[in-house]
């Protein structure tokens, strides 16, 4: 859908008719003037006109089909969502994985704040405090990280394409920070994205959740049938094919064109919970299958 030009009316000699399609259907979509009110300001030989008048197409991205053998597993539960409420209760009973508390015990170790441009700067999805929290949570011993954005679905596709080609230069840890509804969360890769359906990465990814403040560390013990075989002997923190890019076994992941999307931990990263249950598949978004509002993509240097 092309939106009306409204710097070449002196060009465009429908941008009178197409300004005011614009300014009816706002109207219409916030419930003021005429046609938010449901009354008809048009005499009707011009209502006649603009009905006949051919609706814009909408843009659909393709997107690439991965085989069924190679993605992860698909989620059982579409049901049962679980506000953020009810799930920062069950996040209380694990305080020993806080990020506030990670990030406290950080800043009064190096003593030393990092500049603006350093945290985060630009994220339409976190802001000043929870940037740091989760700058914070960064593996790091001696000099301060910084970060850049590579990918936002503010300014790229949706889809896990053009992900892929935005990190496709990216040779070290990443941090993926997702939105959905009321929740806010996601994962820092270790090691580099490689798009090949290979199990990858070590113990120092994590998963987290600014929502519940907790940060959700790699354990590794449950096991599949392609761990360690698809790859080669490594951890299965992290993989990622031309239709998916995950963590852990089915911890997290984002498929397609983030409108069906998965998380359930304990199989890969955990921090107590029963495996299988609600609250396991309810911690990141509030349920196992959502939909990723926004993403972005950040490099760690």
């Amino acid at each position: 859908y092309q939106p009306p030009n409204f710097l070449s009316s002196v060009q465009n000699q429908n941008v009178g008719a197409d300004n005011e399609a614009w300014t009816q259907s706002l109207e219409k979509s916030m419930g003021v003037g005429m046609q938010g009110l449901g009354l008809n300001s048009k005499p009707p030989q011009q209502q006649q006109q603009q009905q006949q008048q051919q609706a814009p197409t909408l843009y659909t991205p393709a997107v690439p089909t991965t085989p069924v053998s190679s993605l992860p597993p698909n989620p059982i539960n579409m049901n049962n969502y679980q506000p953020a409420r009810a799930m920062q209760q069950v996040a209380s009973h694990f305080q020993q994985f806080s990020l506030s508390a990670l990030a406290e015990r950080k800043m009064r170790q190096f003593q030393v704040q990092p500049s603006e441009q350093m945290v985060f700067r630009g994220s339409s999805i976190v802001g000043p405090a929870e940037a740091k929290r989760l700058y914070y949570s960064i593996p790091f011993i001696s000099s301060l990280p910084s970060t850049n954005l590579v990918y936002s679905t503010r300014m790229h596709e949706r889809n896990i394409r053009t992900l892929q080609q935005s990190v496709a230069g990216v040779m070290g840890p990443t941090m993926v920070i997702i939105r959905s509804g009321e929740y806010t969360f996601g994962g820092y890769a270790s090691d580099q994205w490689k798009f090949d359906g290979r199990r990858a990465g070590n113990p120092k990814g994590y998963l987290f959740s600014l929502t519940l403040d907790t940060k959700i560390p790699y354990h590794g013990r449950q096991k599949d049938s392609q761990s360690g075989i698809m790859g080669g002997g490594k951890q299965d923190c992290m993989w990622a094919g031309p239709d998916f890019l995950g963590f852990g076994i089915k911890d997290l992941c984002l498929r397609g064109d983030f409108r069906m999307c998965t998380s359930e931990i304990e199989h890969s990263y955990s921090v107590g919970l029963d495996i299988g249950g609600v609250e396991a598949k309810s911690f990141l978004a509030g349920s196992n299958v959502w939909v990723a509002d926004e993403v972005e993509v950040w490099s760690v240097n």
